[in-house]
């Protein structure tokens, strides 16, 4: 048998200190809160980024089936180019114009 000063020794070995359990569960506390805002960020990122991209298509840019000579903007705005608009306006013509607004004259399509 061991001496009884020996066994208390090691019993007290055996046992962690209050101070190890502290240190341990701040290091574990600061790890899941750290992953839980880089979570939470990405979370916000994706919904951000949804936000932004929804109701834009890829095809923006490309030219419409039904409007030839046009296209549309990052806004959805139709724009047209000046030899559509010349066209449809017969070059401009004084009996085409309606009359004028803040922003020029404004004419009417053939």
């Amino acid at each position: 048998m061991l001496p009884v000063g020996l066994c208390d020794n090691i019993e007290s070995r055996r046992q962690p200190s209050g101070k190890k359990h502290v240190y341990v569960i701040i290091i574990v506390a600061s790890i899941i809160s750290g992953m839980g805002a880089l979570v939470l960020a990405w979370i916000m990122y994706m919904c951000k980024t949804k936000l932004k991209n929804e109701g834009h298509t890829d095809d923006n840019h490309k030219m419409d089936d039904n409007d030839e000579g046009s296209e549309k903007d990052d806004t959805g705005l139709i724009i047209y180019d000046l030899k559509t608009i010349a066209i449809a306006t017969d070059n401009f013509s004084d009996k085409n114009k309606l009359g004028e607004g803040g922003f020029g004259p404004v004419y009417k399509d053939i």
